[in-house]
Order: structure tokens, then C-alpha cells, then sequence
């Protein structure tokens, strides 16, 4: 019968483990540690609930075994401390950037096989897609036109987002705030003037109904200083005088 070897995730303990470093933002290395010891935990656990598996701690202890072992857990702790080190290829960093796939895929370029077809399909992209590697992590982004996709994983998101973040880098938008004592409806015309004079303009309206000092707050936004200035004036200038509380 074909030989398979598990690697198995950490399942909830390695959540625990997430919303933890969420909340207290853990050493990277400490988080990368605990949670391999939650998958040792999880492979035990496993090993246990199917009684024809065996645990191994080494690959290649597993793939010199004369025996017929239909299916095989690794103990990734002691497999990541003291046999991946010695390992041929790059070894796997002390971090959230390793999972059980991650692991899994270690162990088969170590062994100089190409991917499988799960792995594969794994790596399918869309057609006409671009590969953004900021060399920081083991994965790309993956850009389809205007649109970038990220992995799923909180973590490894926020990671690498900061490391292509000068992509999103721009002009930034200009903010003026008007908090105006008349009720949105009578400022209906004025706000549609000042459309009709700056299309380009961002325009916002938001009825405030327990503040005792104004009744709205107008919000203009635009990326050009002059065309925003120009636009405040012109609304200022249709707005009475005594119906504006403050401009910001």
C-alpha cells in the first residue's frame, strides 16, 4: 500500500495562541515555538485516536523504514529543532510564516520531489496575474489588475501588506469639515451648486440628531489643496453666515 506521511496542524491551541499574541503581541519566536508544541500535541493526539499510524520525529527514519506503515504522523516539534536544521535547503524561519503546509512542502524539496498535485493547485493564480516578491517572506503577493490578493491568515496579511506598502503610497486626500445649525434638507440646493461647480469634489452629509449645537457635518475632501480651498468658499459663500457653527 502507498506510505503517507501526516503533518498535522495545530487546530485550536494554535488559536489560543493567535488571539494571544493579537492581544499582547508575543516574541516572534516564542509564538513560532508554542505553537510547534501544539502541533506535537495535536500528533500524539492523532496518533493515538488511529491505532494503525505510527509517530515519527524524523523523515528520514520514515522513508528508510523497512515496515508497512499505510500512514505515518511527524512530531514536528522534534523534527523542527533537531533533524530539519541538518536538513539540505534553506530551513523554515522562526515564525508565523511556517504552517503545516509550509512544513509539508520542507520535507518534499528536501527529498528533491517535485510538488504534487495538491500543492499545485495550491499554487494556481489567475490568468494574467503578477507576482509581487518583496523577498521578506516565503510567498508573493499576487496582483490581478487593480486588485491585490492577500493570504487569509491575519498575520501573514498584515506582514505582507507592510512589506509592499509603499505600492499603496499616493497623494493624500485633504479634509474640511463644516458643521452647519440648519437641517440637511434646507441644504439640499447649496450642496447641489457646489457639485455642479466641483464634480471632482468628495462631498459627504451626516445629520447629527443629538448634538444641540449643529444639525450637520458637512465633509469636502479632495488630493488638491487649491481645487478643495476653492470649493469651501464656494459653499461658504451660499451657506448664511449665522448657520455655520465652525469649520475645520
Amino acid at each position: 500500500p502507498a506510505r503517507t506521511l501526516l503533518v498535522v496542524g495545530g487546530g485550536r491551541w494554535v488559536d489560543a495562541v493567535r488571539r494571544e499574541d493579537g492581544r499582547r503581541q508575543l516574541d516572534e519566536r516564542t509564538a513560532h515555538w508554542t505553537c510547534i508544541d501544539a502541533m506535537s500535541v495535536t500528533a500524539r493526539l492523532v496518533a493515538d485516536w488511529i491505532r494503525e499510524a505510527v509517530l515519527f520525529d524524523d523523515v528520514g527514519r520514515f522513508l528508510a523504514s523497512s515496515e508497512e506503515t499505510p500512514l505515518a504522523i511527524l512530531d514536528v516539534g522534534r523534527f523542527l529543532r533537531d533533524v530539519e536544521p541538518a536538513m539540505p535547503g534553506d530551513r523554515l524561519p522562526e515564525s508565523w510564516d511556517v504552517t503545516s503546509d509550509s512544513i509539508a512542502a520542507r520535507i518534499q524539496l528536501s527529498q528533491g520531489r517535485p510538488a504534487d498535485e495538491s500543492q499545485l493547485k495550491m499554487a494556481m493564480i489567475p490568468d494574467g496575474a503578477a507576482l509581487v516578491d518583496s523577498g521578506d517572506l516565503w510567498f508573493p503577493a499576487i496582483i490581478v489588475e487593480n486588485v491585490f490578493i492577500f493570504p487569509g491568515v491575519p498575520e501573514l496579511l498584515r506582514k505582507k501588506f507592510e512589506s509592499i506598502r509603499e505600492r499603496f503610497q499616493g497623494v493624500p486626500f485633504q479634509l474640511k469639515r463644516v458643521y452647519v445649525k440648519q437641517n440637511e434638507t434646507d441644504l439640499v440646493p447649496s450642496l447641489t451648486n457646489l457639485l455642479r461647480e466641483f464634480p471632482e469634489l468628495l462631498l459627504g452629509s451626516y445629520p447629527r440628531f443629538h448634538e444641540t449645537a449643529f444639525r450637520v457635518m458637512l465633509t469636502l475632501e479632495s488630493r488638491d489643496t487649491d481645487y478643495l480651498r476653492r470649493a469651501l468658499d464656494s459653499l461658504l459663500g451660499q451657506i448664511p453666515a449665522d448657520a455655520i457653527h465652525k469649520v475645520e
